[in-house]
């Protein structure tokens, strides 16, 4: 049998937790009204008060909990520009709240950084009269300089993303890294 969602145990909490009450207000009210009536007008009143208030508790709860999944999953997908409103500090969702905001505006230069130390490589690269290639682990091209373009016969935007077998350049990714390889230059497709 699987337990409960947390929101219905917490709501399972609260009408538990304001259950005495709840019959000691009743217990009050039967001996203190002598209208049958109005004690059971004011019993139904109790009860859905009762009622509301956990209620209300599991709804505030649920909001709160997917507010933080919701800023969670934005990280997770790379959308680092979101941000939660700030609860206050001194809670522990206040707390969670502050901590997945940090963690953003952390990713967040991560990337710059990434973004600045890539375009630094790249400004290098086109800069220098040597043909240049970076390749992932899928062998896929990520990144050629000027001279690679005029190479390969090729912009930068048509041969990223491509095989080095589909551009010629396998070879140069098998063996030893540190190597002297002579490439028939015609076998490129340009």
């Amino acid at each position: 049998m699987s337990r409960p969602a947390l929101h219905h145990r917490i709501a399972l909490v609260a009408l538990l937790a304001g259950l005495p009450a709840l019959v000691l207000a009743l217990l009050h009210l039967r001996e203190s009204l002598d209208s049958p009536i109005l004690f059971w007008l004011a019993a139904t009143g109790l009860l859905l008060l009762w009622l509301g208030g956990a209620w209300l508790l599991r709804s505030w709860l649920v909001y709160r909990l997917r507010t933080a999944a919701n800023l969670a999953t934005a990280l997770r997908q790379g959308d680092l520009s979101i941000r939660a409103r700030r609860g206050r500090r001194d809670g522990a969702y206040g707390s969670l709240i502050a901590e997945l905001n940090a963690l953003a505006g952390s990713l967040r230069e991560q990337r710059l950084d990434e973004l600045e130390a890539v375009e630094l490589l790249r400004n290098v690269l086109g800069e220098i009269d040597v043909a240049v290639f970076a390749f992932d682990d899928l062998q896929r091209l990520r990144l050629l300089n000027d001279a690679a373009e005029r190479l390969l016969g090729r912009t930068a935007a048509t041969a990223m993303g491509l095989e080095a077998a589909e551009l010629g350049l396998a070879d140069c990714l098998e063996g030893e890294p540190e190597r002297t390889l002579t490439l028939d230059l015609s076998l490129i497709h340009i």
